[in-house]
Parts: C-alpha cells; structure tokens; sequence
C-alpha cells in the first residue's frame, strides 16, 4: 500500500511537472516499435483571420488532439495571433495525415483562409510533454511586410528553430502553468516570436506545399515510368551494335 501510495505520488508529481516518467517514456517507445511508426514533427502555419471566437477555436483544436481520433498522444505547441496561427505537432508518423485532413476540411469550410506545411519529418523525442496553446495579445496588431534576400528556406528554418527553442523554455515549467508562459511570451522572450508579417511572407510562397498539395501527394504516389520504357530521347547506342 505504500509503495502504491508513493507511485501515486510520485506520478502526480512528474504530471505537474509536465515531466514524463522513465517508465512512460520506455511504454511509448515500445508500443511505437510495435506498431511499426515512427515520431513526426511537423510545423503549419494558418491564416485564422476568418476565426472571431479565437478561444472556441483553440478549445476545439485541444479537443480534436485528445479524442479518441489518435491513437497516441499528440503533443505540441499553438500560438495564436491576431491574423496568424503558428502549430507546431509531435504525433505518430501514420497519424499526421489525419491531422492534416481535419485543417484542410476548415480551410474548404471557409474557417481558416489559408495553410502551409513548412515542415515535416522524423523525431528522435518529444520536445512538448502535453499539447499547448495561447492567444498572443499583442498591443500593435499591424502587419509590417517582411522583407528579405535569403531564400525561403532560410526563413522556414528560423520559424521552425523558434518553435523549438519556444519548447526548450517550456520544458521545465509545469504544465499547468504553460499556458500563463506562453501569453506572456511577448514579453519575456520577444526573439522567440515569429512577426506576423514572416507568417503572411511563408503563406504567399507558392514553393511552400498547402494542406491540399500534401494530402494529393501522399495520396496519390508519383507514377514512375520504367526505363524499358522510354522511347525518347532515341538511345545513341545500342546493344550489341556497340
């Protein structure tokens, strides 16, 4: 019994912590080998300028990441802007794309304007232990036109860094404080945060895959033609005329 009792304790104490257990840790890694994926972690930014209710899209979005949906836990950052949302999610690899369908579904409702996937790949851990969100309350609202001569990958590189160093700040506060951290971010980490006028610039770039474009692809694998068959350009030389 008291050995139960101080597992029990010991479980409410790594919860508040928003820290994960050893134990959990190894539990997950196991049953994601044993169903054979893998971590993602991808990054979506959003045009939310059509949301007006900003926290029922944020509870909706929370809900959506906890049902029963998932079969493992989704973790990850939101932050929203006044126009812009920036996401950030670490889910099972064969999961994503569900994620996915269900932005893409407001995007044709009309609920969002806009999505870009700005990155997507393989993780070897979670940098968020639960899945967060806040509404920035940012006393200038204006977008200013980001201007710049690197290449776009240079900007999706630093939008995808801030989310991982935003987590890097979260990961020894507890989770029932992040959410206050987050709205505070403005404020005691302003470098961490994407301007709106970088979300709007990625939004535009027509090299940055939509929702849409992501989903075609990963439904709809590239036809390879084989190289028996292939009748142009003619072969210059041929066998055994060498």
């Amino acid at each position: 019994d008291n050995r139960s009792g101080c597992q029990d304790s010991m479980a409410e104490v790594l919860e508040g912590a928003g820290l994960q257990s050893l134990f959990d840790t190894v539990s997950e890694q196991r049953q994601f080998k044993h169903t054979g994926c893998i971590l993602t972690r991808a990054t979506v930014i959003l045009n939310t300028s059509p949301v007006e209710d900003k926290e029922s899209f944020l509870e909706s979005l929370e809900s959506h990441c906890q049902s029963r949906t998932f079969q493992h836990k989704v973790t990850g950052l939101c932050l929203m802007y006044p126009k812009y949302t920036q996401l950030c999610l670490e889910m099972a690899s064969f999961e994503l794309i569900k994620m996915l369908n269900h932005l893409n579904h407001l995007v044709q409702e009309g609920k969002l304007q806009q999505a870009k996937l700005l990155h997507t790949g393989d993780a070897t851990q979670r940098r968020y232990k639960t899945f967060v969100s806040s509404i920035l309350q940012l006393s200038n609202v204006k977008v200013v036109d980001y201007l710049t001569s690197d290449p776009v990958e240079t900007t999706v590189v630093e939008c995808v860094t801030q989310t991982h160093k935003i987590a890097d700040v979260l990961y020894s506060v507890p989770s029932r404080e992040q959410a206050k951290v987050l709205s505070q971010l403005h404020e005691s980490h302003p470098e961490l945060l994407s301007s709106q006028g970088m979300l709007r610039y990625l939004l535009g770039q027509p090299d940055l895959d939509s929702l849409q474009e992501y989903i075609d692809r990963h439904d709809c694998p590239p036809n390879f033609l084989p190289h028996s068959e292939c009748t142009w350009p003619l072969p210059t030389r041929l066998f055994p005329y060498e």
